[in-house]
């Protein structure tokens, strides 16, 4: 039983518990519609097969959205659909919807439209985008579409418009990054425009839209995205994405560690002595913040000891009075980070003189009680610094990267003066 991925970025994701994971590319080019306003949207796709397993939407939606009033409302019998799961980040919202046959059962599995169901996004302003990510199970259990889709709006039964007819508009899969659509069909003479998104690593080096003879369209660019003006007929988009040239290595085994990494050197000193490890074979994660187990093994490695799992570190800790050992994958604020240190430092008998006043930082006084000296000491030796010029953060996070740092000027400073 595994779950199906999700995207990075807001999604409504039909995710599946299933068994296989082999690639059987059997469905065709679905088509997702959609009809409503106002943050309410019934959902309908032409799966381009008779028998569907499940599937994954992933979808992009602007603004941060309540996680108590979106709700997904399936229309398919024998279907499981678990309450949505939203998390929102960056003006974006991820929503995720959990839906999978009951039983041996199929998901829809007479006909090759389905009426998915209403997606309520609890806010009017949210609005669909015009592509998503979408990934289909066939009978079998087996990936059989995994891709980009169009989605547009359903017809609400009245015929062609008046103004013209709308003529589609396709995008295919890209290596290195994705584009997507302001619709997916216009009318003869409509401006369309266009988002493009290199992956991390790469970016844009060819985009062409082309009428259905296959001529190419003048792409106009506007503020960091692209407009076209609609023929008559379909067109496509064509896209191709470089890898950008890395700067050179860091000295480590880390590949997000580059050689401009403005840490790379404290990093490549605290791992080249063990006391800091990465967090996979060629990672770092240089921006994750360090969590107060992940500290507790480091001093105690620090102190001449090699804990052989966190919870031998946590005993360390709490044995030597560094740490109660409370809460040990949460993120260490800056104040309970240098209130640590400073136990560690009398601990092992270190000189603790040099402490300073906290008044010239506006946040001095949000330092709690229990930190006040060991942020003073921190200061005053150079241990840590402001935020700014003028501010602590003391109810901050630390990254790995700015503690590889701190602790090389800790043990510099301090441990082998």
């Amino acid at each position: 039983m595994r779950q199906l991925k999700r995207s990075g970025l807001l999604l409504v994701g039909l995710v599946l518990f299933l068994s296989c994971t082999a690639l059987a590319a059997t469905i065709k080019a679905p088509v997702l519609t959609y009809q409503g306003s106002g943050g309410s949207y019934t959902l309908s796709l032409d799966k381009g097969a008779d028998k569907l397993y499940g599937l994954q939407l992933e979808l992009e939606v602007s603004g941060e959205l309540a996680n108590d009033k979106v709700q997904f409302t399936s229309n398919l019998a024998n279907t499981y659909v678990a309450p949505c799961r939203v998390e929102a980040a960056g003006g974006k919202t991820t929503v995720t919807i959990y839906m999978a046959p009951e039983g041996q059962n199929y998901i829809g599995s007479a006909g090759n439209t389905l009426q998915l169901g209403t997606l309520n996004l609890g806010s009017t302003e949210a609005v669909l985008p015009s592509t998503g990510k979408l990934t289909l199970l066939d009978r079998d259990a087996k990936v059989a579409y995994d891709s980009s889709v169009n989605i547009g709006r359903g017809s609400s039964g009245g015929g062609s418009s008046s103004n013209g007819t709308q003529h589609g508009i396709t995008t295919g899969t890209y290596q290195g990054g994705s584009v997507s659509l302001s619709t997916n069909q216009a009318k003869a003479g409509e401006r369309v425009t266009l988002t493009v998104r290199p992956d991390d690593g790469y970016q844009l080096a060819t985009l062409r839209v082309l009428d259905k003879d296959g001529k190419e369209i003048t792409v106009e660019e506007q503020n960091g995205s692209y407009v076209f003006t609609m023929p008559q007929g379909e067109v496509r988009v064509e896209a191709t994405f470089q890898a950008v040239e890395q700067p050179p290595a860091s000295g480590t085994p880390f590949e997000d560690v580059p050689g401009d990494f403005w840490a790379k050197d404290a990093i490549a000193w605290a791992y080249e002595r063990g006391y800091v490890n990465g967090t996979g074979l060629t990672t770092f994660t240089p921006n994750g913040n360090i969590t107060r187990e992940q500290m507790w093994m480091i001093l105690a490695r620090l102190s001449g000891q090699s804990p052989v799992d966190m919870a031998a570190a946590r005993e360390w800790a709490m044995s030597n009075g560094v740490s109660d050992g409370s809460d040990p994958t949460m993120d260490m604020p800056r104040q309970q980070m240098v209130t640590i240190l400073y136990r560690y430092t009398q601990l092992r008998g270190y000189e603790i003189s040099g402490s300073v006043a906290l008044d010239g930082f506006v946040d001095g006084g949000s330092v709690a009680d229990y930190a006040q000296e060991g942020m003073a000491w921190a200061v005053g030796n150079g241990i840590v610094g402001g935020m700014t010029a003028d501010t602590l953060a003391p109810s901050g996070t630390a990254t790995r990267a700015q503690f590889a740092t701190i602790l090389q000027r800790f043990y510099t400073g301090i441990v082998k003066e």
